[in-house]
Parts: C-alpha cells; structure tokens; sequence
C-alpha cells in the first residue's frame, strides 16, 4: 500500500506570536527610542576611539555626529516645553526649576536629549539631592522626582562656619545660626563628615544624656570626644568608640557617675579608665571628708 500523506495544518491567519510580541514591544515608547536614538549613539561612542586614530576617519566620524545631533535636534518627541518638579519643599523645587530653565536656555541649538543629561546632572550636584530621576512625557512635559536629603546634624568646620550636613556627610547648606537647629547634635573637627554616621550612632547612644550634649568633637582624624555640660569630657578610644560609651552609659545609670562633678571620663585605655574631676567639685570633696572626719572625733 502507498503511504498516506497527512495533510500539514494550516497556519491560523494573523501574525505570529514572534511578529505579535515585536509589535506589541514596538508600541512602546521608551523601546522605539532605544532602538532609534540609544543604539546609534552607543555604537558611536564605542567606535569613536578607532575612528579617531586616522584623520581622514575623525573628519567623518565629526560630520556624522553632527548629521545625528541635528536629527536629534529636529525630534519632537524630545522638544522641551515645560518642567515638573515632585518630592521636594517649595524653595528647592524653585532651585531646581531655576536650574532646568538656565540649562534648556542656554543652547538653543542642542539637542534636548543632551539637556536633559546636563540638568540631571546639576540636580545631582546639589547637597540637597540624594536622588533625581528626569523623565519626558508627553509634549515635551519634563519630569523631575527628586529625592531630598534631610540633615542629621550640624557641621562646624575649621573656619568656624556651621553646615547641615545629612547622615552620609554630605554637606546640605549652610546653617545661619545655632538656634535654628535645636534638635540637631553638632559634629566638630576635621575629616569628621566622613564619619559622620559613626558619630550619629554615638549620639543616638547617649539617649537620655542628648539634652546635655554640647558637641561630638573628631580629635587628631582619628577618635572622637564628647563634650556634655558643665564642660565634661568623654574621651573615646580610636577603636570600638561605640562600645566605650555604651560602657560609660551602663556605670552612670548605675551610679549617676557623670553627675558627680567630673570633668572627664578618659576611656582611651580600655583596661585603665581615668576620672578627672573639676577643681570645685575636688574641693568639695576634701570639705566633706573633713567633716566626717571631725564628725568622728566628736563622737
């Protein structure tokens, strides 16, 4: 008997899932300019080294980039028509606008793709910045959401002038006076920013003490200080500072150790602590135990 041939099925009509999927990938923005804008300029940039051993080729590679600029110039889809800032306070929404404006003014005939790259880029200079992320919508609408970097303390630096600076030690802004930032703790000393979240673990350490804190100083850029009222000094070793306070913390709510007239509390020999205390409070002390001692006597 001849074999039989099995009719092959017939493909449903429409495109295929393959051609389906491309389409349905296509209708989206970001992937058409991936694929129209990002691609051509990455491939530029990656053969613009070997274009520019020759001078014949660095001529070309100069004419075509000028030729993409100009197509990138002429997109309306990249056209900037108007700013949208999210995420900060009012004053520095306006210094971001402020800044978005001089840059899309500044160059009329650059293309927008690489304003906005400029802008991005300022926004995130700015201490107040942790985080900007600039979007083009529709009509040529910017989008700026940025994130805004709070202070977690005071700076004064070696010229006296204090800053907010945020908890990574990036300096904020300038701080005009003491009193506006009541409940900020005050950082003091060279290279202290860089440290500046070892410094907010020992303030946060002192717990009920904070009211009495006066400054947490960076000694020699290597170890800190704590100056409390009544100028009593807490001096931390250069290694495990945090374990030292917790230690001196434990003996004062145990024994009120830093209500006890003391002037220092030297911790920087972890097997030899030292107290010091203030010349009244040492005179006071011999007046008392004298008079226990007559005390004594007369009894």
């Amino acid at each position: 008997m001849q074999p039989v041939d099995t009719p092959k099925p017939k493909r449903a009509p429409g495109p295929s899932r393959l051609v389906f999927r491309v389409q349905r990938a296509w209708r989206r923005t970001w992937v058409r300019r991936g694929v129209l804008i990002v691609l051509p300029l990455t491939c530029l940039a990656l053969t613009g080294g070997w274009l520019a051993q020759s001078g014949t080729l660095r001529t070309m590679m100069t004419a075509a980039q000028d030729r993409v600029m100009e197509t990138l110039a002429d997109q309306e889809a990249f056209s900037i028509t108007a700013f949208e800032v999210t995420g900060v306070t009012p004053d520095l929404e306006r210094e971001i606008m402020e800044i978005a404006d001089t840059v899309a003014n500044a160059d009329t005939d650059a293309p927008a793709i690489l304003k906005i790259a400029e802008i991005r880029r300022r926004i995130g200079l700015l201490g107040a910045i942790s985080a900007v992320r600039v979007t083009v919508g529709d009509a040529g609408l910017v989008q700026i959401a940025a994130t805004e970097r709070h202070p977690a303390a005071l700076w004064r630096d070696p010229n006296q002038t204090l800053w907010q600076v945020g908890r990574d030690g990036v300096v904020i802004a300038r701080a005009m006076t003491r009193a506006g930032y009541p409940d900020l703790p005050v950082v003091v000393g060279a290279g202290a920013t860089a440290h500046m979240d070892e410094a907010m673990t020992l303030y946060q350490a002192l717990a009920g003490l904070s009211p009495r804190l006066r400054a947490i100083v960076r000694v020699g850029m290597r170890r800190w200080d704590i100056v409390l009222d009544q100028d009593l000094v807490l001096m931390l070793p250069e290694e495990n500072p945090i374990a030292a306070l917790e230690r001196i913390m434990g003996w004062h709510y145990g024994e009120q150790l830093l209500e006890r007239g003391l002037s220092a509390v030297d911790l920087r020999l972890a097997q030899r602590p030292t107290l010091r205390m203030r010349p009244d409070a040492t005179e006071k002390f011999y007046l008392n135990l004298k008079a226990l001692e007559e005390l004594g006597e007369e009894t």
